[in-house]
């Protein structure tokens, strides 16, 4: 059985996509895999609390089809790959050529200068210097180097720059800027985009929303079935230990730095507080048991404190 994407309702496509571009297809098929292992075990006990046979099979077909789609996405992408080292390769010999090209072409320019060659040849080498003085970078680079091969070559076919290139290198270059042409072109007709198609992608999220929509939903059931059966067992059969993270740290979250700073200072005033209220309340006792006639004790912090104030200045 083959997963037919047309028989959902746009709301339900937009719901599980949304769903499923939060997890990786490699957690969902792992997921699905423990889910449906617990189904062959414990279905039965689902069915009378929210999760049928239907949404079994359909948890399987989604699992198949996300399989099939992964297998499919890392052939192409694998071709992919193989297709940006030609680029790659084809861009790299280009560059290459290039520089040989003009290299012996300022070599041919010495030549027809020294040898009073026609101002039209000599304005045609010069030109084309120019023309390729930068190397091509960036957006458009391999279009921008197909254009300097082309123009070099066609420089070199020139009869006077043939001959004065012949004993040169010229020839090779010639051959060398053909081949890096053709190359190139063959590169830029291959040449992958940066992206895979976006249906490919929303499909897979698709699927991967489905299996944690049915995983969840299993879940659910088994909670109900296991409290109603008094059989823990198949609630713990239907973890989502592949879908959910980690726990959370007991203990609660450390309050910021500036928090912990502001608590050390209001304990500290407090304390402060604190002192001088027992100080205060010493005093005012020794003062009435002095009133009375009676002898009151005094505290060591009082007698360091007269002590200090009895001291000539």
């Amino acid at each position: 059985m083959s997963f037919d994407p047309s028989t959902l309702s746009a709301q339900a496509k937009a719901s599980y996509i949304a769903v499923g571009k939060h997890y990786s297809s490699h957690d969902t098929v792992a997921q699905a895999n423990a889910t449906l292992a617990a189904l062959g075990k414990h279905g039965a006990a689902l069915v009378d609390h929210g999760f049928s046979a239907a949404d079994g099979d359909l948890l399987a077909v989604a699992r198949d089809a996300l399989i099939s789609g992964e297998v499919t996405r890392t052939g192409q992408m694998g071709v992919m790959r193989q297709d940006r080292l030609a680029y790659g390769d084809a861009l790299q010999e280009a560059k290459a050529q290039r520089e040989s090209a003009r290299a012996v072409l300022l070599a041919v320019m010495t030549v027809l200068r020294a040898a009073g060659a026609a101002e039209e040849v000599q304005r045609r080498v010069t030109t084309t210097l120019g023309q390729t003085s930068r190397v091509p970078k960036g957006r458009g680079e391999a279009m921008l180097l197909h254009a300097h091969l082309g123009l070099l070559l066609a420089t070199f076919e020139v009869p006077d720059v043939a001959a004065a290139a012949a004993s040169r290198g010229g020839p090779g270059v010639a051959l060398g800027l053909g081949a890096a042409m053709t190359k190139l072109s063959a590169g830029l007709e291959q040449r992958p985009a940066r992206r895979g198609p976006i249906e490919e992608t929303e499909y897979l999220n698709l699927l991967d929303g489905i299996v944690v929509t049915l995983a969840r939903q299993a879940r659910r059931a088994a909670r109900n079935a296991g409290r109603a059966l008094g059989t823990p067992v198949v609630r713990q059969a239907f973890a989502l230990r592949f879908l959910d993270g980690p726990p959370k740290r007991k203990g609660g979250v450390k309050p910021p730095r500036g928090a912990m700073e502001a608590m050390s200072g209001a304990l500290a005033q407090e304390k402060v507080e604190d002192g001088r209220k027992s100080g205060e309340m010493a005093a005012s006792t020794r003062r009435e048991a002095e009133a009375a006639g009676v002898s009151a004790p005094v505290s060591r912090r009082e007698t360091v404190s007269m002590e200090t104030s009895s001291e000539p200045a």
